[in-house]
């Protein structure tokens, strides 16, 4: 899943730096990985390689850590990874559109949703008004926050689900939640209603990053526990914990690309229920600075 974490790293760097030199130099690399998962294809959906070597973590989370490896001769299919892999074709159709492979573009975004179709149909469970985590040999019962975010980012979750889903989200369940590291997923997946439920969203970010600062940190932990994890070696300085310095400026202030390296960007800012924000983005153009104020 962290191969396919990459192709959406690869493809969010084209939309905010628009850098189409480094695209082209990627896109070899996503065309490989893309090509050899869909002849690994099952029924149309990817199954998990089976083996000691393959470990199929997705989050620091009850049953999501992957301590147990697939063994040879079963067939397991994990909701998250096959989310991630039609996440990961869409962004990777977007690489190459711009590199000016659009018939490639188009087979990518068309296999995206012939998965995320599967995914839907196998996965979703109508009693728990969720879509389950594992499905096949040796499947556990397991919900978690993460494939319901993974869900609704990858267009999985028909549109008469995705408000249910979000509101969900956003109270306690009793789904496996989402940690520090993964959460961006389930913010923006939250986020993608509007203002519906901004305010909450804000508010949990507050509070889970707030309690870092409170602890005297200066950089964004992998975890809650920070370096007290992992038997005293856990990452008190984790990229994929640094939620908030995108979130902020992308739907607090509300600057987000609109074309690729913020050739036009708009300024949309959601209620975060602050009564005033000001900030700048950095882009290949310069400095966007942003400030309103709620008035009345």
């Amino acid at each position: 899943s962290f191969t396919f974490a990459w192709i959406l790293a690869v493809g969010d760097h084209w939309m905010h730096r628009g850098d189409r030199a480094f695209a082209k130099r990627a896109l070899p690399i996503v065309r490989a990985v893309i090509e050899a998962r869909e002849r690994e294809l099952l029924d149309g959906l990817l199954p998990c390689p089976p083996g000691q070597r393959y470990w199929q973590f997705y989050d620091w989370a009850p049953g999501l850590e992957g301590h147990e490896r697939i063994q040879p001769g079963e067939v397991r299919y994990d909701a998250p990874l096959n989310l991630f892999f039609a996440m990961a074709l869409r962004a990777g159709a977007t690489v190459a559109a711009a590199c000016g492979s659009r018939g490639e573009a188009a087979c990518w975004n068309a296999l995206a949703d012939s998965v995320a179709r599967l995914v839907h149909r196998k996965f979703w469970v109508p009693v728990a008004k969720a879509y389950h985590t594992y499905a096949g040999d040796r499947a556990p019962e397991h919900y978690c926050e993460l494939t319901q975010a993974l869900a609704l980012l990858s267009g999985a979750a028909p549109a008469a689900f995705r408000d249910a889903l979000r509101q969900r989200l956003v109270v306690p369940t009793p789904w496996v939640e989402t940690t520090l590291s993964q959460s961006l997923y389930k913010y923006e997946a939250v986020l993608g209603g509007g203002d519906a439920h901004s305010r909450a969203v804000v508010e949990a970010v507050a509070a889970e990053w707030g309690a870092m600062l409170r602890k005297g940190a200066t950089s964004f932990w992998e975890t809650r526990l920070g370096g007290e994890d992992f038997d005293g070696g856990g990452s008190q300085c984790h990229g994929w914990s640094a939620t908030p310095a995108y979130l902020f400026g992308a739907y607090v202030l509300g600057v987000r690309p609109l074309e690729p390296g913020f050739a036009a960007f708009r300024v949309e800012p959601l209620d975060s229920g602050q009564e005033s924000a000001s900030g700048t983005v950095p882009t290949p153009h310069g400095l966007i600075r942003a400030q309103w104020q709620r008035g009345g």
